[in-house]
């Protein structure tokens, strides 16, 4: 921190004051920034130390701690507002707790009127925090999968309609020499179909087994039907010769 004037220390203190209570969890440093942290509460407001430093005592140091080298840590997680009835986010939340029982081990923590808090309960919770966690991702998941077959399936009706545009457009003479009615046509994304030679309809009249994923595919029965159309322009047939 870099102040010019008293003036300016002195809002650092205000503002500290301002936002925050005398009594808070803080992280802080005795020594560098660079140094481990040390954790604890600040007892009392902060204050300007000779006119020119802003600092604040925290309990069980026998010094003030410039403000500097004060971090202070959220009274709620997530920076949920202490007024609101918020939840924590539950992957954030179980993570948390590990990394407490972590540093704090097995055992009993605290016992209020009777009340006891094991390390063992605080576990058996984060492991279904984060197992809920996993089934929201898998949700998730399922849930944009769904969506992109849903705009496959869009894509697919949109080629039918032009399959049957298609169709309509063709000569009396061409759809009567491939032999099925041709407002069928978009049906052949189906294989169990005949239409207008594709697919199980090409197999039929052309001698060629129509199975493979290019004939099947809708741009693949398209292709087909321009085969088809192509060679009975030429022989009258769409019977492969």
């Amino acid at each position: 921190m870099t102040t010019d004037t008293t003036t300016d220390v002195q809002a650092v203190v205000n503002d500290f004051n301002t936002q925050h209570s005398t009594s808070i969890w803080v992280r802080y440093w005795t020594g560098t920034r660079h140094d481990a942290p040390k954790y604890g509460i600040t007892d009392g407001k902060a204050w300007l130390l000779g006119g020119h430093t802003p600092v604040v005592r925290v309990r069980n140091q026998s010094s003030c701690i410039a403000l500097t080298h004060v971090d202070v840590i959220p009274g709620q997680p997530d920076d949920i507002d202490d007024d609101s009835h918020d939840l924590p986010e539950v992957a954030a939340a179980a993570e948390r707790v590990g990394a407490y029982i972590a540093a704090n081990g097995d055992g009993i923590y605290d016992l209020i009127d009777g009340h006891p808090l094991y390390a063992r309960d605080l576990e058996a919770l984060r492991r279904a925090g984060t197992t809920v966690a996993g089934l929201r991702s898998m949700v998730t998941e399922q849930g944009t999968e769904v969506d992109r077959l849903r705009a496959e399936l869009e894509q697919t009706r949109a080629i039918a309609d032009a399959a049957r545009a298609l169709v309509a457009k063709m000569p009396a003479t061409l759809r009567a020499a491939c032999g099925t009615p041709g407002e069928r046509l978009a049906d052949a994304v189906e294989p169990s179909l005949c239409a207008c030679c594709l697919v199980d309809g090409h197999t039929r009249r052309c001698g060629r087994t129509a199975t493979s994923e290019v004939d099947v595919a809708p741009f693949g029965v398209l292709g087909v039907a321009a085969e088809c159309r192509d060679r009975i322009v030429r022989t009258g047939s769409a019977a492969e010769r």
